[in-house]
């Protein structure tokens, strides 16, 4: 354990972050033109109740930024908050590559893995999840409205620390289709940590929460 939680201080990130950040907008104001190029699909791709059926598959690539939020002391003691601060933290780097499959009509079933980095003082905070997805479309052409949830793991390395934690981040999204395959959007995701301890160092645990802010391309096959 780091201080009592793996999440320590991510210092002084957030002037690169925003460079990264402002910099995949231009990138997606970009392809927006390009893609747009390609034929729409029809005012009846959408008809009916669903418009992605059973079989069909689709790739995402995500980038943004991670806000550390704070951390919760479920078995905390009488002298200590339940409610703690990451305190000097500064917001990360986070990139994602998803692969799903329609299991049922609109509903898709799938696997993600992630990366998160952020910079300190003297060293650097890396965690990458593994996790699995459940995600079902609400549709409004040209738009498309995903919820989901991951569940997984995240292996976490802060200098010659190392910890595999559990993950569980629901979230949402909001996508506009440029043509029959291609959508770009915005996801937002909460990330749920628990780095857990048990018996006499119960009190030790500590679940940090963050909020992931992503640019999404999502490629329909």
């Amino acid at each position: 354990m780091v201080d009592g939680t793996i999440f320590l201080t991510l210092k002084r990130g957030i002037t690169l972050t925003n460079k990264i950040f402002t910099l995949i907008c231009l990138i997606f104001l970009i392809a927006v033109p390009v893609f747009s190029q390609e034929d729409e699909p029809a005012d009846d791709d959408y008809a009916g109740i669903a418009a992605f059926t059973r079989g069909e598959q689709l790739f995402s690539l995500n980038a943004g930024a991670i806000f550390p939020l704070f951390t919760l002391a479920p078995f905390h003691e009488d002298d200590e908050p339940l409610v703690g601060t990451l305190s000097s933290t500064h917001t990360g780097v986070s990139g994602s590559l998803k692969l799903g499959f329609f299991v049922r009509d609109n509903l898709m079933l799938g696997g993600e893995l992630a990366g998160m980095y952020a910079a300190t003082d003297n060293s650097s905070l890396t965690m990458i999840p593994i996790t699995f997805v459940t995600q079902y479309y609400f549709l409004k052409y040209p738009f498309e409205f995903p919820i989901y949830i991951n569940v997984g793991v995240s292996m976490n390395s802060f200098d010659d620390y190392f910890r595999i934690t559990p993950l569980i981040k629901p979230g949402a999204g909001a996508y506009y289709n440029i043509n029959g395959e291609w959508a770009l959007g915005l996801n937002f995701d909460y990330w749920f940590m628990p780095e857990l301890y048990f018996n006499t160092y119960k009190n030790e645990t500590r679940i940090a929460n963050f909020l992931q802010i992503s640019l999404s391309g999502v490629y329909h096959f």
